[in-house]
């Protein structure tokens, strides 16, 4: 673990973030397939992740996280030019924060009496 940032330098920067970037997608999904897939404790966080998944939150969580979010971010991060890498940025930082919001509104869609 302490030699990775010496591989990364020798590697150059922008290799170096494309990795850390990659993995952090890649933690991000699994993220949100643990939350989506795994039981919920509660009814009500069961009513939540259904609102999420299949109800009117359904197509910003799937086009706009997993789609342009993750999904897009990581094939950009598979070209040659630098300047799809900073796209793949953008975006997956859009992503996150479209997934922190749907996640919010999707928790307080469901009633409390």
């Amino acid at each position: 673990l302490v030699q990775l940032p010496l591989f990364l330098a020798r590697r150059g920067a922008p290799w170096g973030l494309r990795l850390v970037l990659l993995g952090s997608l890649i933690a991000l999904a699994v993220v949100l397939e643990a939350e989506i897939l795994t039981p919920h404790p509660t009814l009500d966080a069961e009513r939540a992740a259904r609102f999420l998944t299949r109800g009117p939150l359904a197509a910003p969580l799937w086009a706009g996280v997993v789609g342009a979010g993750i999904v897009l971010p990581v094939a950009l991060l598979f070209t040659p030019w630098h300047a799809a890498w900073g796209v793949a940025a953008v975006l997956s930082l859009a992503g996150l924060w479209l997934y922190e919001d749907l996640w919010i509104r999707g928790d307080q869609s469901v009633p409390l009496s």
